[in-house]
């Protein structure tokens, strides 16, 4: 099977805004005076824009991680010196202090995590899961028993840092007889494996009883003040209902919407109030939501 990093491109300053959870004017602002990775169309008349999402997350990671200068303590504007007296101290100080400098440089790259250690994007080769680093080389490797397909994964950044929540569709075993059964996982930058959900719930609605398995549908992931959630959307696999569950970062369920109708695409919104959920697809009671 061919490997295919999954990557998103966005195409316009809305959906650029829309995926940092900020309005158009503050993600032009952060352009222009932060750096923020968007290119230009060039030759076209307007100024057309696009982004990629990973570019926007690993910017996004570098600034969370970039320290904050450290402020003047009191009284040292006050302080003064005796220049002749200590022209001698100082000159041995100095050199002393660029010593240091060179040797924490030094323990600085020797402690720093090689660029194989954390992945920029998921493939799938086989029966195993692979993170590539930024440079496209093997990051880890995660073996599964059964063969599977990896529908879609999401890069989000949390208190611990970078994280992938991937989709995967797995062949028919004995325990889901002749079905595909869909689940989700959530693994670290660094390939340890956080937490996994099954849908195996029973879902009664109008009148109805529809079990497992559920066929899965699209992935989103959004920062909100109360933190990141990831929402999921599933839809029967013989009937007419579908679902969105929402969990937090670390696996818990925090939502539930329901359709009488499939649900075929998940978009992030901005709203006053921070980011929305969007969710499109066919409705049976009505009008395509």
């Amino acid at each position: 099977m061919t490997d295919s990093p999954l990557s998103h491109r966005l195409d316009s300053w809305k959906e650029i805004a829309a995926y940092l959870g900020r309005d158009i004017r503050t993600a032009s602002r952060w352009e222009a005076t932060k750096g923020l990775p968007v290119h230009r169309i060039p030759g076209s008349r307007r100024s057309i824009v696009f982004a990629y999402t990973h570019e926007l997350d690993a910017w996004l990671h570098q600034k969370a991680s970039t320290p904050q200068p450290e402020p003047i303590k009191a009284g040292m504007q006050n302080h003064r010196w005796n220049w002749r007296r200590s022209r001698l101290r100082m000159s041995s100080w100095a050199a002393l202090l660029v010593l240091l400098t060179g040797m924490g440089a030094a323990l600085r790259l020797l402690l720093r995590p090689a660029a194989s250690d954390t992945a920029a994007s998921l493939v799938q080769s086989g029966q195993s899961l692979i993170g590539r680093n930024a440079a496209g080389r093997v990051a880890w490797r995660h073996q599964f028993a059964s063969h599977f397909t990896l529908s879609t994964a999401r890069h989000w950044y949390g208190p611990n840092g970078g994280n992938f929540t991937a989709a995967m569709t797995f062949d028919p075993s004995s325990a889901a007889g002749n079905l595909k059964q869909s689940r989700l996982y959530d693994f670290s930058d660094a390939g340890r494996q956080r937490w996994s959900w099954v849908p195996s719930l029973r879902l009664h609605f109008r009148g109805g009883w529809f079990s497992p398995p559920w066929n899965q549908g699209p992935l989103a992931a959004y920062a909100t003040p109360a933190g990141v959630r990831i929402a999921w959307a599933l839809r029967h696999f013989t009937w007419w209902p579908s679902l969105v569950l929402l969990f937090d970062g670390a696996g818990r369920e925090r939502g539930e919407f329901v359709n009488s109708g499939w649900i075929t695409s998940l978009e992030i919104g901005p709203s006053a109030q921070g980011p929305v959920l969007l969710a499109g697809g066919i409705s049976n009671s009505g009008n395509a939501g």
